[in-house]
């Protein structure tokens, strides 16, 4: 594991060989078309194709069994910061925005048949966010397809998804999640910050809740402290 469990596997590439009775002989120039996987950031973190039926059967898996084993009150789906999309040929005739789009839609979809009666589903807010990466145009998003590759991927997402909203600080993006009418958990790594968007956000239709989350393991500084 790569350092961890789900981290991406490294193993030994292919060795091609000329197969017998080939017309090819060593040393003959070849033109080759092949796909290539893009490591994320991370070093560890390999984009799934999102149009790819296979990617749907796996994603089911998952669900059925965290439904049968866990039975969640909530199901909370990771869909962030998603930086390669569009170059599959599953992708072929989408915007990188309407293969997630797409993709969330199925998710919710397996969930709420896999749990019919699940109180909730939330996704982070980020890449559905027209004022936070939905809205990216420069090199952050290089590898996905398209000049404004994540525009539009909020039409995908169902109304009755709630969001993790990460971008709570910026009162437009509380007010964007407002108007598209999704439920909202406000959230922010300072326990402050926290309490200072509750206020800014007090009276905001949909907003439901808050999240303080410390990518430090840091829970000193808890919300209680500003109750």
């Amino acid at each position: 594991n790569s350092p961890y469990r789900g981290g991406y596997q490294w193993h030994v590439g292919p060795q091609p060989a000329v197969p017998a009775g080939s017309s090819l002989k060593n040393g003959d120039k070849l033109l080759l078309s092949y796909y290539s996987t893009q490591v994320m950031c991370y070093g560890d973190q390999v984009p799934i194709c999102m149009s790819e039926p296979k990617s749907d059967e796996l994603i089911n898996q998952v669900i059925v069994s965290v439904a049968k084993n866990i039975q969640p009150d909530y199901w909370f789906l990771e869909h962030d910061e998603i930086r390669m999309a569009g170059w599959s040929k599953a992708d072929e005739g989408k915007t990188c925005g309407q293969i997630l789009g797409d993709n969330i839609g199925k998710c919710y979809a397996m969930i709420r048949k896999a749990e019919p009666a699940t109180k909730g589903v939330f996704v982070w807010s980020d890449m559905f966010d027209a004022f936070h990466n939905a809205g990216q145009k420069d090199a952050f998003y290089a590898v996905c397809k398209g000049k404004n590759p994540w525009d539009k991927s909020w039409l995908g997402l169902p109304k009755e998804m709630g969001v993790i909203n990460w971008n709570a600080g910026k009162p437009e993006s509380v007010k964007f999640f407002e108007a598209e009418g999704h439920p909202q958990i406000v959230s922010g790594c300072d326990a402050a910050t926290v309490v200072g968007i509750l206020k800014t956000s007090a009276g905001k239709k949909g907003v439901i809740g808050a999240a303080y989350v410390t990518w430090g393991n840091d829970f000193s500084n808890n919300v209680e402290r500003y109750a």
